[in-house]
């Protein structure tokens, strides 16, 4: 019974990319979010252990809504984010990022670009920061492996259209 449903799963998986392949339409991760998931819910905010950040980083608590103490911002490409948590029971998470009440500021990103680092390799999602009403939203459905082997990493690049802001990932 096990096996067959990892074959539905890859199955799923491969008709949902080629779908996207042939529409051109953007991935949407709720297609899988009924996997979730084993284990239990993980945070981990940008002062905790399992973050770290590379670049030109600003501490911040100017915009409201933000996650625990407050966050990151960066305006400058090639800065990262990278959450890294510590997975103890194997299988599929819902992968969701805090956004701060954000409203109508082009200086935001619009085209924020996410990596996930999962047990099957890795895979990219762009989300805006713009207009985000403050909470959690949901990127990712991922298999990861038990340990510190699975990451979220953001990073502002030239097709991010703005600024960037790290503050909370929960797996």
């Amino acid at each position: 019974m096990h096996i067959r449903k990892q074959w539905k799963m890859k199955i799923c998986s491969l008709v949902l990319c080629l779908t996207l392949l042939v529409t051109g339409l953007a991935y949407t991760p709720t297609a899988r979010a009924e996997e979730q998931k084993t284990g239990t819910e993980i945070i981990v905010d940008n002062d905790n252990t399992g973050f770290t950040k590379s670049g030109t980083w600003n501490t911040s608590t100017y915009r409201a809504g933000y996650y625990g103490k407050n966050y990151f911002s960066a305006s400058t490409t090639g800065a990262t984010a990278t959450w890294t948590p510590t997975i103890e029971t194997a299988g599929y998470y819902n992968v969701y990022v805090w956004h701060s009440v954000v409203t109508g500021d082009g200086t935001i990103a619009n085209n924020a670009l996410y990596e996930i680092r999962h047990v099957d390799g890795s895979s990219s999602v762009r989300k805006s920061m713009r207009n985000a009403g403050g909470g959690w939203e949901l990127i990712a459905c991922e298999r990861f492996a038990a340990g510190t082997d699975g990451a979220v990493k953001l990073t502002l690049d030239e097709d991010s259209g703005g600024a960037v802001m790290a503050d909370a990932v929960r797996f």
